[in-house]
């Protein structure tokens, strides 16, 4: 991790957009993605059972389920 934040900006610049464009990059990068935002709603989800099962009113834990499923459903639609 040195050596990247000791390499000039060109150079960074040059090797990032090199890995980028690779396809494997973009498959894995991709299928990363995908399974992250899944991952994510999954555990909003758990969240919200843990918050259900506790006397504690967590309102802003609600606010970021509605974003993360509601982000989910919107994604799902474009690929579908």
């Amino acid at each position: 991790m040195r050596l990247i934040s000791a390499l000039p900006d060109f150079l960074l610049i040059a090797l990032f957009r090199f890995v980028f464009n690779m396809k494997n990059m973009d498959i894995g990068g991709a299928r990363h993605a995908r399974n992250a935002r899944e991952e994510m709603v999954q555990l909003s989800q758990e969240f919200l059972s843990l918050d259900d099962s506790v006397d504690v009113n967590i309102p802003t834990l609600r606010e970021l389920h509605e974003y993360a499923v509601g982000d989910a459903l919107i994604e799902n639609k474009k690929l579908g």
